[in-house]
């Protein structure tokens, strides 16, 4: 029979070697538990102030609006083309306040303008629409007292009616992109202002105001 090995004493050294590793990891549980805990209570404090400021914010209205600033309704623009042209023509005719007249334009986006003097002198038997069509019916004119004072390439029909105590005078100008119509009537004795030439005059100023203020941004 063999014999039976001998059991290995525990030396002192031994012993106080497995007392010290008991002793740290003891030590490590308690650190790894205090850390655990710490942690733990933050995260729940953490909660609970988002929670409490949430609710805070939550219990308050907050309104924000612009600030509203009255403007006047009556600031003075810049001068349109219409009001300069009707400040041209007003006065152009200021010092013949005895001529009836009547000016009416249309582009050809189908805008129109319109002036007139003494208006309800005038159109007694037509309107202008059914002058207009008349005029377009009339052969063009070249030679005429207005005719010699407009450009060249201008097309002008006209209708001239002397009666015994007024003449009258319907003018339709053609030019690219606009047309211009125009009606003059005023009494035979004021031969100073009203005659063919005098009123030619008169046109070819209107027609240079309306081809400026056209050209005009």
């Amino acid at each position: 029979m063999l014999p039976k090995p001998e059991k290995k004493r525990k030396t002192k050294s031994d012993i106080q070697q497995l007392d010290l590793v008991d002793t740290v990891s003891s030590a490590q549980k308690i650190k790894t538990k205090r850390a655990t805990l710490l942690w733990a209570l933050l995260f729940t404090f953490g909660l609970s102030l988002i929670f409490s400021i949430y609710q805070s914010l939550s219990s308050r209205q907050f309104s924000f609006s612009l600030p509203q600033f009255n403007l006047p309704t009556n600031i003075s623009l810049l001068p349109t083309k219409t009001s300069s042209l009707d400040s041209e023509l007003s006065q152009l005719f200021s010092s013949t306040p005895q001529l009836n007249f009547y000016l009416r334009t249309q582009n050809a986006d189908s805008t129109t303008y319109s002036f007139s003097q003494n208006i309800d002198q005038l159109f007694l038997d037509q309107n202008y629409q059914q002058l207009i069509s008349e005029l377009s019916s009339t052969p063009a004119t070249s030679d005429s007292p207005l005719a010699k004072l407009l450009p060249q390439g201008v097309e002008l029909r006209q209708v001239i009616t002397t009666k015994e105590d007024f003449l009258e005078a319907q003018y339709l100008i053609n030019i690219p992109k606009k047309q211009i119509f125009i009606i003059f009537s005023g009494p035979r004795n004021q031969t100073q202002l009203v005659s063919e030439e005098k009123f030619a005059q008169l046109i070819e100023k209107i027609y240079f105001l309306i081809l400026n203020q056209s050209t005009q941004i």
